[in-house]
């Protein structure tokens, strides 16, 4: 099961916190660019669909009103394909949706089913169907990065593991003593741990963010 579902519970030592930072911030870089290849391939499909039967040199057309029946049922399969969660791209692929926690659900929503719906209503209505679907991704991976930076620091307790995720902080960040508050860092690590996975956490960021 997957880490934002089932959290390991590894914030227990120092060397754990280290080990669970990772491979949650690795987790996160893999679905993000699984999502980035998925709709890069729909996009190659799309443009392959509408150079069909067009001179050499000829531009496709992305005004989807103007597209004959066939190209419509063509295009939209490829949508549904694209966003089935059994796509071999799928960084989610045999996950029951209906066995996994609320969280987990809308994270798949947000994957699978919101943008695959905004596309498919473009179908014969959008004059630029090339701008929907990158709208489309663009904002499904924006809404994802948010559900996913919500489960950085799943799993962890103030009171059981605030101590080994300082050390670990100390250690990954360089901390120096005197220029933050280890009560305020515990206090805040789900802050810093969200912060941590996308790559914007900085030793002055958790200064600022756990300041004394």
């Amino acid at each position: 099961m997957l880490w934002f579902s089932e959290p390991k519970m590894s914030w227990d030592t120092q060397d754990n916190a280290i080990v669970e930072l990772d491979a949650r911030k690795s987790r996160r870089t893999s679905i993000l660019n699984s999502l980035d290849a998925i709709v890069g391939a729909l996009k190659a499909q799309v443009a392959e669909r509408l150079y069909r039967g067009l001179p050499d040199g000829g531009l496709p057309n992305y005004d989807s009103t103007t597209w004959d029946a066939s190209t419509q049922s063509d295009i939209a399969s490829f949508v549904r394909q694209a966003y089935d969660m059994q796509n071999s791209m799928n960084p989610l692929k045999g996950i029951n949706p209906t066995k996994v926690d609320q969280t987990t659900r809308d994270i798949l929503e947000g994957i699978y089913s919101t943008p695959r719906d905004t596309i498919l209503e473009a179908i014969g209505t959008s004059t630029d169907f090339g701008g929907i679907v990158q709208s489309a991704h663009g904002e499904g991976m924006k809404h994802i990065s948010q559900l996913i930076a919500q489960t950085a620091a799943k799993g962890y307790t103030r009171a059981i593991h605030g101590d080994a995720v300082l050390a670990a902080m100390k250690k990954r960040y360089s901390l120096v003593d005197g220029k933050y508050d280890p009560s305020e860092l515990k206090r805040t690590f789900g802050q810093l741990a969200a912060l941590d996975m996308s790559g914007e956490l900085t030793t002055d960021v958790v200064y600022r963010i756990a300041r004394k």
